[in-house]
């Protein structure tokens, strides 16, 4: 059970960096286009 909520946090920890890049990527785009 503690190792699947582990890995459980490692995925989401993964998947919450890889939205956040896309999202500083997405407002490094508006900025530099406007």
């Amino acid at each position: 059970m503690y190792l699947f909520y582990f890995y459980n946090a490692k995925i989401n920890a993964s998947l919450d960096n890889a939205f956040t890049q896309k999202c500083k990527t997405i407002g490094y785009y508006i900025n530099h286009v406007k």
